[in-house]
C-alpha cells in the first residue's frame, strides 16, 4: 500500500495526487488516471502540469499553499472531452500535506467525479434559456399584438362566454366614452341595449364557425347617446378545453 494510501480513506468517485515542492508527482491513488488530461504521463518523477495543464497558471497558488499562507484551492467543472458522449467533469482540491512524518513540504490534490452534477445543471440552465427566449418571444408578440389593437380604427371587444368583457381598446373608448375601469370585467349588456341579438350571433357563429359580419345593434355611449354600431362576430379558443371568448369587431353606422 502507498504511504499516504495507510492514512486516506477517499470515495470512490475521488482520487489523489501527491506533488512535491518542485511540483513533480511522487505519488497517485490507483485510479487517478481517468482524471488526467494524459493519463499516460501521469508517473512518479513526471511534472505535474503535463497530466493536469489547469494547474499552469497558479504556481505562486500552490507555492502559497506550501508555506502556509494559504490553507487550500479549488477548481471546479474541469472537463475531459475524450469521448461526447461520455464527457467527464472533475472538481479539483488542493491542500498541503497534514500528516507531521512526511520528510518534506507537499500538496495533496484530490479529484472528484462532479459528472452527474454538472449534466444537470447544464441541462436546468439549458431548461432556463430555453424558457428565456420563449418569454421574451411571447413578450414580443404580446407588445406587438397589443401595438396593432391599439392602432385600430375600428371598435374591438373581446368577451368570455359568459359575455364578460375582457379587452377593449382605444376606439372603443374614443366611440362610446368610457374607460377600461368603466368596462374591463362588466356585461357586455351595459353598453349593448341588443345584446341578445349578439348572443344569438354568437350561438350561429358557433354552429357555422364563420365569421358573422354586419350584426347591427344600438350601442350607449356614457352620455347616454344611442348610437348604431355594425359588428362582426368571431371566437377563439381559450386554454380551457371547449371553451371560447368572442371577438366582436365594430364600425359606427351613420344615421339613416
Amino acid at each position: 500500500m502507498n504511504p499516504l494510501a495507510k492514512n486516506l480513506l477517499c470515495p470512490p468517485h475521488i482520487e489523489y495526487l501527491v506533488v512535491d515542492q518542485d511540483f513533480n508527482i511522487v505519488e497517485t491513488s490507483l485510479g487517478l488516471q481517468r482524471f488526467s488530461d494524459i493519463p499516460h504521463k501521469v508517473r512518479k518523477g513526471n511534472k505535474v502540469f503535463v497530466s493536469f495543464p489547469e494547474l499552469i497558471g497558479i504556481e505562486n497558488i500552490l507555492i502559497a499553499i506550501l508555506q502556509g499562507q494559504k490553507i487550500s484551492f479549488k477548481l471546479k467543472g474541469i472537463g475531459r472531452f475524450t469521448d461526447d458522449r461520455d464527457p467527464l467533469y472533475i472538481d479539483l482540491y488542493i491542500i498541503k500535506n497534514p500528516y507531521k512524518e512526511a520528510s518534506k513540504n507537499m500538496l495533496i490534490i484530490f479529484l472528484e467525479d462532479v459528472t452527474e452534477r454538472m449534466v444537470l445543471e447544464q441541462k436546468l440552465v439549458q431548461k432556463v434559456n430555453e424558457s428565456s427566449l420563449l418569454l421574451e418571444a411571447w413578450d414580443y408578440s404580446s407588445n406587438y399584438l397589443d401595438k396593432i389593437i391599439t392602432s385600430m380604427g375600428d371598435a374591438l371587444l373581446v368577451t368570455t362566454s359568459a359575455s364578460i368583457i375582457k379587452i377593449i381598446n382605444q376606439a372603443t373608448k374614443d366611440l362610446l366614452g368610457y374607460s377600461e375601469e368603466e368596462l374591463i370585467g362588466k356585461p357586455i349588456s351595459n353598453i349593448i341595449s341588443e345584446e341578445n341579438l349578439l348572443r344569438e350571433a354568437s350561438k350561429q357563429y358557433l354552429l357555422s364557425h364563420k365569421v358573422l359580419n354586419n350584426v347591427e345593434v344600438l350601442c350607449q355611449t356614457k352620455t347616454g347617446e344611442k348610437r348604431a354600431i355594425a359588428f362582426s362576430c368571431s371566437a377563439i379558443q381559450t386554454d380551457i378545453e371547449d371553451l371560447q371568448d368572442f371577438i366582436y369587431v365594430g364600425r359606427a353606422i351613420a344615421p339613416r
